[in-house]
């Protein structure tokens, strides 16, 4: 939300909570009995992570019921009402139902969305199918609400007033609690009150806060600003490597440590033998992909390579393969599924587990075959994550290769610099989103595209794991990839080369699967082989071009933050 239009909602709500005692609902006409339907669960899975509203506007939280659903679970009203949104926003597609009883609910995110804006619809009809975790949340007005005590039956009745609430700013939660239940009978909902909010009484009991829109604004700026200044530091640092040299000292040790672990550029790499044809191939796409639409990793060169194309696959983001007829009896009884960007912006551990599901599934069913994982820009990432063991997941193939190429291992300068723009106090951020989201542009507010931030929570996890033993891991980088420049490519026990991306910087991304430089890595890499040799002056080269297109992404974005 652009910080204009916060400001505007934080003082139309201080205006709004000036009154003593408003009314919230009009009262329901002498004798006429308000329709109160019943709400039932809109999915039959267990609910993974309860209403549970944090003591402290900054504090994690959750404002509904996080339900256990897997992929293309159907998603059905709780309730008749009519559906006053169905559609896209930075964090998936979501759809919102108004009820008779004054109720909204609301859904997602979701993989596809089966209604319309204004379309009413009855209760229990489906409104569309599960990108994973469904969130339902219900509110009455700005008040949220613990949906479990909605589907136990309880309902609003339409005589609602506001009165004031007698708490300081800053009062601690147990005693906000103590002091809502003397004053409104024992029930409340929706968690600490901050100061100057209302109680929501029906029969002179706490039904909910209305004041949470304050309290979520501040919240908002708050939390905005505090990611905003986390990624400044962390450009800030991007730059001063650049200054200090730190990023030139990293690449000639590299380059140090290669020199005589390396396989001369005249050497050929040696022709695949019988048994390649027998290994799996499980390619992997990146962000903002499409299933059988295509995406750049299908020009990995599997011809040239020894593989067999009836036993060369694709991951599916929503979990399994994606459709293609040249797929073999190797992968019957695998799940086969399209996606959409829905699915590739997922949060990047929901795309890993579903990776190593399918590994997991390869690897029962062809005991002792040699799958290889080849991966493009952020399926190199997932590949990984997917692999790291953590203690979950099926287990591996017990021979197992991965090549990444241009994978941003080491945090997405461009996902950090989008961000950025997005969480500054500037006003290009928010219309920035909304522009990218409806023109089905990438969001830099995705759950994938936060977690390729440099600094995201994920990020330092992800290198807090060490690779797996017994794994080799290939990471192909392009010198003049301006997307995932080289140093983002930079992964702890991985072999690293970077090679001639062989198009113009605004195309090397996209068609760094195909070059013929890249299938000579992979060949290399398959057939144990170090990677090609690599001159001094080469290996600066390709740390000033990949600095020079990271410093000035960072500097372009923190000029567009401000603004």
């Amino acid at each position: 939300m652009p910080a204009v239009a916060r400001t505007a909602t934080v003082v139309v709500v201080f205006a709004v909570l000036s009154t003593v005692v408003a009314v919230a609902a009009p009262a329901a006409p002498a004798g006429a009995a308000p329709r109160a339907p019943v709400h039932r669960a809109p999915v039959d899975a267990p609910v993974v992570d309860p209403f549970r509203p944090g003591p402290r506007p900054w504090s994690p939280q959750n404002l509904g019921l996080e339900y256990g659903t897997p992929p293309d679970v159907p998603v059905r009203a709780t309730a008749a009402g009519t559906v006053t949104f169905a559609g896209r926003t930075p964090s998936g597609s979501w759809v919102t139902v108004a009820h008779a009883d004054g109720l909204r609910t609301s859904y997602g995110p979701l993989a596809t969305v089966a209604v319309r804006a204004g379309q009413a619809v009855p209760a229990r009809a489906v409104l569309g199918t599960t990108a994973g975790r469904l969130h339902l949340g219900v509110r009455l007005g700005d008040v949220y609400l613990d949906p479990a005590l909605v589907l136990a039956g309880w309902a609003p009745d339409v005589r609602l007033r506001l009165v004031p609430a007698p708490l300081r700013p800053g009062i601690d939660d147990e005693l906000a609690r103590q002091r809502l239940a003397a004053l409104g009978g024992g029930l409340t909902l929706g968690g600490i009150v901050a100061g100057g909010g209302r109680l929501v009484l029906q029969g002179g009991r706490v039904v909910g806060v209305l004041g949470g829109m304050v309290r979520d604004a501040v919240a908002e700026h708050v939390w905005s600003t505090a990611s905003y200044l986390v990624a400044l530091a962390d450009i800030v640092w991007s730059l001063e490597e650049v200054h200090s040299g730190i990023g030139f000292l990293r690449a000639l040790a590299e380059w140090w440590d290669q020199r005589d672990e390396c396989t001369p550029s005249g050497t050929p790499v040696p022709p695949p033998g019988p048994e390649r044809a027998e290994h799996i191939v499980v390619l992997v796409a990146g962000f903002h992909s499409r299933g059988a639409l295509g995406a750049a990793v299908d020009d990995v060169d599997v011809a040239a390579l020894g593989y067999d194309p009836a036993r060369v696959a694709r991951f599916s983001y929503a979990g399994g393969i994606v459709p293609d007829p040249a797929d073999g009896p190797v992968f019957d009884g695998v799940a086969v599924r399209d996606y959409g960007p829905e699915h590739a912006d997922q949060s990047l551990d929901h795309s890993a587990a579903a990776l190593r599901e399918l590994l997991g599934e390869l690897a029962r069913r062809h005991p002792g075959v040699p799958v290889d994982v080849i991966a493009h820009s952020q399926g190199g990432v997932v590949a990984v994550r997917a692999i790291q063991d953590r203690g979950a997941g099926p287990p591996l193939p017990t021979d197992l290769s991965v090549v990444t190429i241009a994978a941003p291992h080491a945090g997405s300068t461009v996902a950090g610099a989008a961000g950025l723009v997005a969480d500054g106090p500037g006003l290009v951020g928010g219309p920035l989103a909304e522009v990218l989201d409806g023109y089905g542009a990438p969001s830099p507010q995705s759950p994938a595209a936060r977690d390729l931030r440099p600094t995201s929570a994920f990020m330092r996890d992800y290198h807090a794991h060490d690779l797996p033993e017994g794994v080799d891991v290939t990471v192909v980088a392009g010198r003049t990839d301006p997307v995932v420049p080289t140093p983002d490519t930079r992964l702890a026990g991985a072999t690293r080369v970077v090679v001639d991306s062989g198009a113009a910087p605004h195309e090397a991304h996209e068609r760094l699967p195909g070059q013929a430089s890249t299938t000579r890595e992979i060949g290399l890499a398959l057939a144990g082989l170090d990677p090609t040799c690599r001159g001094l002056a080469d290996a600066l080269v390709d740390w000033g071009v990949g600095t020079a297109f990271a410093y000035t992404t960072n500097r372009l974005a923190m000029a567009a933050s401000v603004l």
